[in-house]
């Protein structure tokens, strides 16, 4: 996620916190420094130059408790915080809350649409989608395919001609929903007859959002862009999608603060589970190598139980984990997203952003195959892995289309993990137990 602008800030903080003492000219040649990496990363002239007066002005305010350097981090820390998260953060207020969606073509609207009513119905709430997208063929179609895929109501029609015909048609079973989410037509520019026609479905819907759709990848014309849609419709809030790719993102990043509105959400993959609430303050600390703690606990939380890793937290102390429970926690890890975005949460670990991509989706893809291996074992042989002898293990490997090598790689795998909780020392293993809890 951003990792040009990451791998960049985070050799700046190194370099601040090498230094014992900071004079004004160390302040100068640091700022230079986080300049070209904002620059390089489509982050606009006016926005840097604000943020480099801003963090000078700071520094030189005398401050209780803090030295010079202390300033000088937290300064700079908190004025990125400000470029990427002016405002709240987002929160359903009354129901039906309805969340209408703008942006260009190709901007990932739909598909974004289908993630956030996914995200809010994991939140307990009973979400709808609905699609006002007339320019595109089969825009209702992609939308109706996510939404069944993942149990969600979609109202929408083939061939759409008038835009807010299934807004009309259908406002009274629409209305008995938790949340409304309206994918509305991407547009190439908004010129006069596109402004006039998402002014109308604004003021029919009614939406209590008007979220602003930004790809990671659109650079520094996203000034222009979000002042337009924002001239014109008010927007309350931007969503970034594609952060999980190549791009820049630093001119997506400046949206929120160039129409003094909040990024609510950002995308991370291409899966319907890879979208997350906007975290300033928490989003900063991932790209400057500092982690996320509390998002990384929410999402464990999220995909693995208590009572499963209570579970698994006792086998593994009592050195009896099965093939069974390795599936369990592999799977969990699976639904958590990538290794990526997994290592970005953890302190230390978020540093280490120059792991090659293509190691870890290496090791994602491995963990894959180790399913699939594990899913043509019998439960006998998935309880008792000390009976996958030679011709068991050919079988197996038969079974899942992998070779004999693949399957024996998972077995020492296994057997690592296994071994590795008998050597652990029990009194400490259970002393830390019950410090969480299990």
């Amino acid at each position: 996620m951003l990792d040009n602008l990451s791998n960049s800030l985070k050799e700046t903080f190194k370099k601040i916190a090498s230094l014992n003492l900071i004079s004004d000219a160390d302040v100068d040649e640091i700022l230079k420094d986080v300049q070209r990496a904002l620059l390089r990363n489509d982050v606009s002239v006016r926005v840097v130059s604000e943020i480099s007066s801003n963090v000078r002005a700071r520094v030189k305010k005398e401050s209780k408790g803090l030295t010079k350097k202390e300033r000088f981090i937290k300064s700079l820390y908190d004025e990125l915080v400000s470029v990427m998260g002016y405002g709240e953060e987002f929160e359903v207020g009354k129901k039906p809350f309805k969340i209408l969606l703008v942006g260009l073509f190709g901007s990932g609207k739909t598909t974004t649409s289908a993630k956030i009513a996914f995200l809010l119905k994991k939140k307990g709430y009973k979400t709808c989608m609905v699609s006002l997208d007339n320019y595109r063929p089969a825009a209702f179609e992609q939308l109706k395919q996510l939404g069944d895929a993942n149990g969600i109501k979609v109202f929408g029609e083939k061939g759409l001609k008038k835009q807010l015909n299934p807004w009309k048609k259908n406002e009274k079973d629409l209305l008995k929903h938790d949340v409304i989410i309206i994918d509305s037509a991407g547009r190439d520019s908004l010129q006069d007859k596109f402004v006039k026609e998402i002014v109308e479905v604004k003021k029919i819907t009614e939406p209590d959002e008007v979220l602003l759709v930004v790809p990671a990848e659109i650079g520094q014309g996203v000034e222009a862009l979000a002042k337009n849609f924002h001239d014109n419709l008010n927007i309350t809030g931007i969503i970034i999608t594609k952060m999980d790719t190549s791009a820049k993102g630093g001119g997506a990043l400046t949206a929120s603060h160039i129409t003094k509105t909040p990024v609510k959400f950002i995308t991370t993959g291409e899966g319907v589970g890879d979208v997350e609430f906007f975290k300033p303050k928490r989003f900063v600390s991932r790209i400057l190598g500092m982690g996320d703690v509390e998002s990384l606990l929410e999402n464990v939380s999220e995909h693995i139980s208590v009572e499963s890793a209570e579970k698994t937290a006792k086998k593994f102390v009592s050195g009896k984990l099965s093939l069974i429970d390795f599936y369990e926690q592999i799977d969990s890890l699976n639904k958590m997203g990538s290794f990526k975005k997994i290592f970005s949460m953890m302190p230390q670990l978020g540093a280490l952003g120059k792991i090659d991509n293509s190691m870890l989706d290496s090791s994602k893809e491995k963990m894959s195959s180790y399913r699939v291996v594990m899913q043509s074992m019998t439960l006998d042989e998935l309880e008792n892995p000390k009976k996958l002898n030679p011709s068991r293990v050919s079988r197996i490997a038969q079974g899942s289309g992998v070779s004999e090598k693949d399957v024996r790689e998972l077995i020492r795998a296994y057997n690592q993990i296994s071994k590795l909780s008998k050597q652990m020392d029990k009194r400490k293993m259970n002393k830390m137990m019950r410090k969480m809890g299990l």
